[in-house]
């Protein structure tokens, strides 16, 4: 393992649960980074996994000692739990996240760090997300209306703000000290909306968030996280987030009921165009996910 005397720019927290498909993948990409190894951090935040991602861990800090690569333990159950450890032990003044299915391109870290070296305003970034379909192709179903179900994001080749939309929890990164100010990331939420959680409350201190497309993550989509009961969770898991983060804000609670409510018929009057065009799988997961996500924010209980 490399030294951590010399003062490191940026952190990589990767939060993984029984991740071993995929976290290798996930390091490799990390240790083939543009910016020197001695300039940046790799953490792995282990949230109890029983597979052999500990052992898979260990293997690649043994064959990588030239990079400051740590393993720790989460025992809380939870993303927001493994999320603000990571911000614990993070030893640089940007943190930046990653899933442990996601790959990484070699100017991940080097993007997110140009962004708070060129905007003083900035508290938070995030990047373009794009799929790598184990099966080579999308689903037949899949149309911009439900991809935040594989969480992507790009907003084309050009830097700007972000305003209506947030970055995608697997490419994000933070100044520490903006999390930390904000008190991380709210483990009373339990499911899809800490990210959105804590972007809100930066956006509310005046901080601004940059999207840097040159930082890219590819995230892996295999063919269970395709499937019908995984779509299905997904968007529940979305609902039950959203009222998780609102539960103690009634008029906010009451007014976001209305928008899902609102967003299913949409759902419904879109979906005769793709109906129409014999696009019969588009028109049914459209409907599809906008019910289970009303369904989950009225229902859902883990």
């Amino acid at each position: 393992m490399a030294s951590a005397e010399a003062k490191m720019k940026i952190s990589v927290v990767i939060c993984t649960y029984n991740g071993q498909k995929h976290i290798r993948r996930t390091l490799q990409s990390l240790v083939q980074q543009s910016l020197p190894a001695s300039d940046y951090e790799i953490i792995v935040v282990n949230n109890n996994s029983t597979d052999a991602t500990q052992s898979i861990v260990q293997q690649v800090i043994q064959n990588h000692p030239q990079h400051y690569i740590t393993h720790y333990l989460e025992p809380s159950k939870g993303l927001s739990f493994a999320r603000n450890k990571g911000i614990a032990v993070a030893q640089s003044p940007i943190i930046v996240y990653i899933d442990d299915d996601a790959v990484a391109n070699t100017t991940f870290l080097e993007a997110h760090l140009k962004v708070y070296e060129q905007h003083n305003d900035a508290v938070a970034a995030g990047g373009k997300v794009i799929p790598e379909y184990s099966s080579g192709e999308a689903p037949k179903w899949l149309t911009t209306y439900v991809d935040g179900v594989f969480s992507l994001r790009d907003l084309g080749n050009e830097p700007q703000r972000f305003h209506k939309k947030y970055p995608a929890g697997c490419n994000m990164s933070f100044k520490k000290e903006a999390l930390q100010s904000i008190g991380g990331f709210n483990n009373n939420i339990k499911y899809r909306s800490d990210e959105k959680f804590v972007f809100l409350n930066l956006l509310a201190q005046k901080g601004a968030i940059y999207y840097t497309p040159s930082s890219v993550a590819i995230h892996i989509i295999d063919t269970t996280r395709q499937s019908l009961p995984q779509v299905i969770k997904v968007n529940q898991l979305t609902g039950a987030g959203e009222r998780e983060r609102l539960w103690h804000k009634p008029f906010a609670l009451l007014m976001k009921l209305v928008e899902y409510k609102f967003k299913l018929l949409a759902s419904v009057l879109l979906s005769l165009s793709f109906f129409w065009k014999g696009e019969f799988l588009k028109a049914y997961y459209l409907v599809l996910s906008r019910y289970y996500v009303l369904h989950g924010f009225l229902f859902y209980k883990n």
